[in-house]
């Protein structure tokens, strides 16, 4: 029989951009011969309605002054819901850890019947998905599955193996993704996880996985095998550059809001929170004419003009990438994340990186208290920060910003400074994010470090870590978990008091676009902008861009700015 590869992209995961980790693999698996399916179940409307429903319904059990960025949050809540309704065995324990997800997360008491309500949802998405993934091995026949894993869509992908396993043992069953960038080699958790899955998931798959799978297609590693590190690659490094654009051939794109490309891969910081280093290797860029060209490649055969770079940070790329899009009048723009730093400060780059197509800058403030900026090895100053958001929203260029509450050390005064700061920086700042600290045992960079400050507590008891595959810890340092959560319902309040939006759904995004426009005299284009049928937007390329100290900036001037 002839070999046949899926590779699937599972519930529930945010239809913003297509799945880009597994395309670029197809792309990269493609060039020596090898067949390889992409199906992305999270375009699938029934599902996506049940998780709806769920949010719905939790919504109103939740009081509004406990809510805070709901979705945020509820995901993390969503996912340990999912993930104990298929490992259940007793149905008390059971509920009482849904009462204990709800109360760590939103602080509220539910009693049975709604319990009993919310996880109605979660077993008629279930009964559904099952069918859905019967169906899909029936009529594809696939000879390999592989499982792209992040943390919310673990509970989904382990449900699908445990099925395909029991129905279609003959499938070899592959899992990766950045599900490992948290459950790590060394941590006690994938330990209990290699045992727990020994009969699911054939093979593993950690950190960047082109060269391992093609090794692993060729047969290049012993049968017995079943992890796979970048250690197992005898120091070789992948070159990013051999890679050509991801391969969205069996997606609908008009499913997504955006297309996506990579640049760079890893990151060239450290940040105490982060995983990304610890996840992703060393850091490395594309040629800038490789990216211009795949970038022109893509927006020909897909007519989208908006692309997310899915680069860590696009600090090291983004003024060369600007100056050769805008050289080219190529009709693309482009949105990613950007550190602050002192090029980012200059209003000049910023109208540089406008003119280039810059759309959309995502920040990570994370605090306006310096101690706690320090705390996290985030290397910026305040001042840093007021410079490079108020100049790329004078350049028009959508700022979103996303923020930590409660970091380990974080006092009321600190929080208190990052109210201000928000206040300060009100009408320049497109959308504000926050999220609570979670503390990793390993996988960020600074795990070690926070246990110097607090002891290290367990959350769940031992059922109740089979129930969720995994135990989960806390620092038993300041602020507290209950404390944390109150700061992030604080924060939201004051950006509702400020007008600064969040959006999440496409009406939300149209009104944040409207205050936007509003405030900003050079604003990009709305995001419905680039969606009117046959239109082509290129403003950045049309247009004087007006400068509220020194009038105007010419169209004509010169590209060879730091």
């Amino acid at each position: 029989m002839k070999e046949k590869n899926i590779f699937l992209m599972l519930p529930f995961w945010d239809t913003l951009i297509p799945p880009t980790g597994i395309s670029v693999l197809k792309s990269f698996l493609k060039q020596y011969g090898y067949d390889i399916r992409i199906v992305d179940a999270n375009i699938d409307v029934k599902l996506k309605e049940y998780i709806s429903l769920y949010f719905e319904l939790l919504k109103k059990i939740i009081p509004k002054q406990k809510r805070g960025n709901f979705l945020n949050i509820g995901y993390d809540v969503l996912k340990n819901h999912m993930m104990a309704f298929i490992n259940r065995k007793d149905e008390a324990r059971y509920k009482n850890l849904i009462r204990k997800l709800i109360w760590r997360t939103y602080f509220t008491k539910l009693n049975d019947l709604q319990i009993n309500e919310i996880d109605d949802y979660i077993k008629e998405y279930f009964e559904y998905f099952e069918k859905y993934i019967i169906d899909l091995i029936e009529t594809e026949k696939p000879t390999t599955i592989g499982f792209s894993v992040y943390n919310d869509t673990f509970p989904s992908s382990l449900f699908a193996a445990r099925i395909i396993k029991k129905r279609f043992s003959y499938i070899t069953t592959l899992i990766g993704g950045s599900i490992f960038s948290d459950l790590t080699l060394n941590s006690p958790n994938f330990k209990f996880f290699l045992k727990k899955t020994e009969d699911i998931f054939d093979k593993i798959f950690i950190g960047e996985s082109e060269l391992l799978l093609l090794k692993y297609f060729r047969n290049e590693f012993l049968e017995s095998k079943r992890v796979f590190t970048i250690k197992d690659l005898d120091g070789e490094v992948f070159p990013i550059s051999d890679v050509k654009s991801p391969d969205f051939s069996d997606l609908d794109l008009s499913f997504y809001m955006l297309d996506s490309y990579e640049g760079s891969r890893s990151c060239y910081m450290q940040c105490e929170f982060c995983s990304e280093t610890v996840y992703k290797g060393k850091y490395r860029t594309k040629n800038i004419k490789h990216v211009l060209d795949d970038l022109k490649e893509m927006y020909k055969t897909h007519k989208n003009q908006l692309f997310l770079m899915c680069d860590s940070l696009l600090n090291p790329i983004i003024t060369e990438l600007s100056v050769e899009i805008a050289k080219e009048n190529t009709p693309v723009y482009f949105d990613g994340y950007l550190r602050v730093d002192k090029n980012g400060s200059y209003l000049e780059n910023s109208f540089l990186w406008r003119k280039g197509g810059f759309y959309r800058a995502r920040i990570g403030v994370e605090s306006g208290s310096q101690k706690v900026l320090d705390l996290m090895n985030k290397k910026i100053k305040i001042d840093e920060i007021i410079s490079a958001i108020s100049s790329l929203a004078e350049a028009g260029v959508k700022t979103t910003t996303y923020w930590i509450c409660g970091y380990p050390g974080e006092t009321e005064e600190d929080f208190q400074m990052t109210l201000d700061l928000l206040e300060r920086l009100s009408e320049d700042i497109y959308e504000a994010d926050c999220c609570p600290f979670i503390y990793s045992y390993t996988g960020q960079s600074g795990s070690d470090s926070f246990i110097k400050n607090g002891k290290i507590g367990e959350v769940y008891d031992n059922y109740e870590k089979e129930m969720l595959l995994g135990q989960s810890y806390f620092l038993d340092t300041e602020p507290n978990r209950e404390e944390i959560y109150s700061r992030v319902n604080r924060f939201i309040e004051h950006c509702k008091k400020l007008n600064i939006p969040n959006p999440y759904s496409l009406n939300e995004i149209i009104d944040a676009d409207k205050r936007w426009k509003e405030l900003h005299i050079n604003a990009v284009p709305s995001y419905i902008d680039f969606e009117k049928e046959n239109s082509v937007v290129k403003e950045c390329r049309n247009k004087q861009i007006i400068n509220k100290a020194s009038n105007l900036f010419d169209t004509d001037w010169d590209f060879n700015l730091v």
